[in-house]
């Protein structure tokens, strides 16, 4: 009863502050809707194609990228140097391409991309699967003809008999739009849920510095009582600012979402436990409410950036991407990835307990060390 007594002052301390209020709520919930109305309504990504072999490779090239993309043809290579300046990508089949795919050696599809973006990412993906398709091709047939050597024109009729024989699957989805939309709204969401709970231990803090925790334990009141009720003041803003920005970001966009708001609930709060068992393992290290912050909105960015909240992980280099395992905001959006993808909640086990190791680790830490009637300063 005391503990929960001490987390509603806590609570009612915060919430009283019109600008926590604003950062809280009003701002990530803005944001995430901005970012997800955007992202969803988006044309798909446009790819300028300039090709100059013109053989049944290049055209088959162009015929895959347009399955998935908006291709748009330029005259020139000038034309599209100046195209792909506007639509952020482009790509040239040089004449020597046919040659070069058939003698295995070095092959030269020169790509442009203005910046560096996960559609374009996507779109060199693409192109490069297409490529390795038909290399693994010419090898097959290879090995099939026992090392006959064919002629260009044989290799282009076995080619095209190729395509018109092979299956075709399609598969027609409106998830991929959604699920980048909501991958990078979930990161800027996460970043904001570190914010506030950063907030919310540098209150702790400065009521250890205030003595208004010693005040506290001078009363008929537990040490325990003291740290638990803090932590669920703590905790309980948290939740408050998770399940007001998810039910009006589903209220706004509910039909296009595929993840139900109880998981992604489920998950942003087992988030929500690891981010302040970390908080309050760095106050009992960093006890100047100052320095606390500082060091504390050092952490943040980083942790997001290697976590995947602002880019995707996969266009990182390979050993940042074996370190972004060790942040809690990685495994929170793969699992938000597969759960959007159509998975059940059952495929997200793993994540779901590395989140609850995270928070055993630092809680475990934090609350041993947080001690309400040290005094401080």
């Amino acid at each position: 009863m005391n503990a929960l007594k001490i987390a509603q002052f806590y609570i009612h301390r915060i919430l009283v502050n019109k600008r926590a209020w604003f950062l809280t709520f009003v701002l990530p919930t803005a944001v995430v809707l901005m970012i997800m109305i955007t992202t969803i309504t988006s044309v798909v990504p446009v790819v300028v194609w300039y090709d100059e072999d013109q053989s049944v490779w290049s055209k088959q090239l162009k015929a895959q990228l347009e399955e998935r993309f908006e291709v748009v043809q330029a005259a020139s290579i000038v034309e599209l140097e100046q195209s792909a300046e506007k639509s952020g990508f482009g790509v040239f089949i040089p004449a020597s391409y046919s040659e070069s795919l058939m003698n295995s050696s070095t092959l030269q599809v020169d790509m442009y991309q203005k910046n560096l973006s996960e559609q374009s990412a996507l779109v060199k993906l693409a192109l490069e699967q297409f490529v390795q398709e038909q290399q693994r091709f010419l090898a097959d047939m290879g090995k099939v003809e026992q090392g006959q050597q064919l002629s260009a024109e044989s290799k282009e009729k076995l080619y095209t008999e190729y395509l018109q024989a092979r299956p075709v699957l399609k598969m027609e989805s409106e998830k991929s739009s959604s699920s980048v939309s909501m991958r990078i709204a979930m990161g800027i969401f996460l970043m904001f849920i570190f914010m506030n709970g950063l907030q919310a231990v540098s209150v702790m803090i400065e009521d250890r510095h205030n003595r208004t925790m010693l005040r506290a334990y001078a009363a008929p009141v537990r040490n325990s009582e003291i740290s638990f009720g803090y932590f669920l003041g703590a905790f309980a803003n948290g939740t408050i600012q998770v399940a007001v920005v998810l039910v009006i970001v589903h209220l706004v966009l509910g039909a296009r979402i595929s993840t139900s708001i109880v998981e992604q609930f489920l998950l942003l709060e087992l988030y929500l436990l690891a981010i302040l068992g970390a908080l309050c393992m760095i106050s009992t290290f960093l006890t100047d409410m100052k320095r606390f912050t500082q060091v504390g909105y050092g952490i943040i960015v980083p942790t997001c950036m290697i976590g995947g909240c602002f880019w995707p992980v996969y266009i990182m280099e390979p050993y940042m991407q074996r370190i972004s395992y060790y942040v809690p905001q990685r495994w929170v959006l793969d699992a938000l990835d597969k759960l959007e993808a159509g998975a059940s909640l059952n495929t997200v086990v793993l994540p779901i307990g590395v989140l609850l190791l995270f928070t055993i680790i630092f809680l475990g830490v934090g609350v041993s060390a947080f001690r309400p009637a040290t005094r401080e300063g």
